[in-house]
């Protein structure tokens, strides 16, 4: 049975490593499936790389913005291995066109404090990998239930994320279609302690007051996106998130804004 290169692996956990950090906020993209092995062909993987430009929040609750030049670079191999950004490193279990389900490692890159004034004196917070899985299915041709577990994040390294999301596809020819996402994320407390929370020596060192939240809704997102395949090989996609905060986070000391938007354009070739 073919096995995917190990060097390929390599590179691409590497790459993960690196821009993760840009799309960990954005819910939708981590619920991107991995693509059916029946839509692979006769290829023993498929590749696909490109170039992408954000501009998202600096943080989960900043109102300050930041634009985020980042490289993508995803494979997908036909015996259900795939690896690169942002689905991670994982397997996919199923040969269904239309339901695939499987295993996961992704990593959360943590949080520096000094990416903005609003987080100085809260420290920290280290890069943690997250053991997770995911399943998709497709309700039609143009509806697909999306669902991701990512556990391991935080202090404690308990922390927990489940992000539940459904897409509608719109074919408007045969070179270019529209997708429009609805997506939230779910947050356990250890999660929530670890990024929104403050505790006493926390409390001390920023001058905030003390909060300990409790487990909720992160955020939830509105999502729309364009994509153009310009030829087989060839695609450029544009789009734009809606998001909200939940409760919990719009509460934290930290948090200066409700709202949880982004764009996003990008080029990418596969091959």
């Amino acid at each position: 049975m073919y096995r995917p290169s190990f060097t390929l692996l390599g590179t691409l956990a590497c790459l993960s490593l690196f821009s993760t950090s840009a799309f960990a906020d954005r819910n939708q993209d981590i619920l991107s499936k991995s693509l059916p092995r029946a839509e692979q062909g006769d290829a023993d993987v498929r590749v696909t790389t490109g170039l992408g430009i954000l501009n998202i929040a600096r943080y989960i609750g900043s109102n300050e913005r930041r634009y985020r030049v980042m490289p993508t670079l995803n494979a997908v191999w036909k015996n259900g291995w795939f690896a690169g950004l942002p689905r991670g490193v994982g397997y996919n279990f199923s040969t269904d066109r239309d339901m695939q389900y499987g295993l996961r490692l992704t990593v959360d890159m943590g949080r520096k404090q000094n990416a903005s004034s609003a987080l100085a004196g809260l420290g920290d917070i280290s890069a943690r990998p997250e053991l997770g899985g995911f399943y998709s299915y497709a309700v039609k041709k143009e509806i697909r239930l999306n669902t991701g577990l990512r556990y391991g994040s935080g202090v404690d390294r308990k922390g927990m994320l489940l992000d539940l999301g459904a897409s509608y596809t719109l074919i408007l020819a045969a070179d270019r279609f529209a997708t429009l996402g609805l997506s939230t994320t779910y947050a356990n407390n250890s999660y929530m302690q670890t990024y929104f929370g403050v505790d006493a020596a926390q409390s001390a060192s920023s001058g905030y007051a003390m909060y300990t939240p409790g487990s909720g809704i992160r955020e939830v997102d509105l999502t729309a996106s364009y994509t153009y395949k310009m030829d087989k090989n060839w695609s450029v996609i544009t789009g734009a998130t809606l998001g909200k905060l939940g409760n919990t986070v719009k509460a934290a000391p930290m948090s200066r804004s409700n709202n949880h938007n982004s764009i996003h354009l990008l080029s990418s070739y596969t091959f």
